[in-house]
């Protein structure tokens, strides 16, 4: 116990100290302290481990996300984090997805999951989804890795040279002013979509490519998938099929 510091910034009176520097008081009120501790199968299944995590949690609530970056910790995580801090990233997004939530990492998340996994394996739970990806993730070799890594900034360059400070958000191509926020749905189809592309062929066909995009974005049954019950297996599979065959129909393949 001697060895650690206490990480308490918001108390400076006490942070940094070791707990043979804390005054009687303090150190009676840890000794005294009791813990509650719970002890899970490790075969329990992932759903029941985030009820459970979230049921237990106190003070600050944790996201989702976060539950999961503490579940599977790993290479998977550290991609997550590593992603997310990339400048290429932080452009794209606008800086607008918090990483105190980790929200940031979610999208991440996101693309490495439907990146990895055949459509079909998405059963409408994207708790679940994304928990699976980081298991999944966990296991792959560097290289794969790096090569996710890869296909995930082309598909972020991709979308800047596009849309520029609107990549992601729902507008029209007469768009001005204050930005809309990042729809996730919108980054989950087009994302995965143009890191397919390499960032020369994209800049070739940009004018077709803009006007197919934005009769996608005024088609109803399009504008429903990416708007609500966004998570539901045919929501999902509808934008996923109607972002493909307008991509299909730009660049031939």
């Amino acid at each position: 116990v001697d060895g650690l510091r206490l990480r308490l910034p918001s108390q400076p009176e006490i942070d940094g100290k070791k707990f043979a520097e804390l005054s009687a008081k303090l150190q009676n009120r840890i000794e005294d302290c009791n813990l509650t501790l719970y002890i899970i199968d490790a075969k329990a299944p992932e759903q029941a481990l985030l009820d459970i995590f979230e049921r237990v949690n106190g003070g600050v609530p944790l996201t989702r996300q976060q539950m999961r970056n503490c579940l599977n910790m790993g290479p998977a995580t550290r991609f997550l984090r590593d992603e997310a801090d990339r400048e290429i990233f932080l452009k794209v997004t606008g800086g607008s997805l918090k990483p105190e939530s980790m929200r940031d990492r979610e999208f991440v998340n996101r693309f490495c999951g439907f990146q990895l996994f055949p459509l079909d394996d998405y059963r409408g739970n994207m708790d679940m989804f994304l928990s699976q990806t980081l298991k999944r993730m966990n296991q792959l070799e560097p290289e794969e890795l790096g090569n996710l890594s890869a296909q995930l900034q082309t598909g972020l360059v991709n979308n800047r040279n596009l849309f520029g400070e609107y990549a992601f958000r729902k507008h029209t191509a007469e768009q001005e002013g204050r930005r809309g926020f990042i729809n996730a749905s919108l980054w989950d189809v087009m994302c995965t979509g143009l890191a397919r592309y390499d960032v020369k062929t994209v800049s070739t066909h940009k004018p077709a490519l803009l006007t197919a995009f934005y009769d996608m974005l005024a088609n109803e049954d399009f504008d429903a998938a990416i708007t609500s019950g966004t998570n539901h297996t045919n929501r999902v599979k509808r934008r996923f099929e109607i972002t493909d065959a307008m991509l299909r129909g730009v660049f031939g393949a």
